[in-house]
């Protein structure tokens, strides 16, 4: 096996390897991101007055089965992109400048 083979090799396994790691920090702050929403979330139900009906056991909470559940455009709660023009229009998004461009 030459030497050029085997630096190649490892090489490889550096780029895997971090590619990995990037992967699961991505992962990582995507579950943070979420957490920070829904703790921001959970005061924001009560003070529409139906944070009583939250949950008490995680099962519940992960199947979403409490009113005021938090969508976000692109989760599978809306997967049909072309549909959120309509959502922003019926929201009157413009008003805090809210727009979605074409791009997808």
């Amino acid at each position: 096996m030459s030497n050029l083979w085997v630096e190649e090799l490892k090489s490889l396994r550096k780029e895997a390897l971090h590619d990995l790691l990037m992967q699961k920090c991505s992962w990582i702050l995507d579950l943070f991101y979420d957490v920070i929403a829904e703790w921001t979330h959970t005061p924001i139900r009560s003070e529409l007055g139906f944070g009583a009906e939250d949950p008490d056991n995680i099962r519940d909470i992960l199947a979403q089965r409490y009113h005021g559940s938090r969508y976000s455009f692109g989760y599978p709660a809306c997967p049909n992109m072309q549909d959120q023009f309509k959502l922003l229009d019926f929201l009157n998004a413009k008003r805090v400048d809210l727009v979605m461009d074409e791009s997808e």
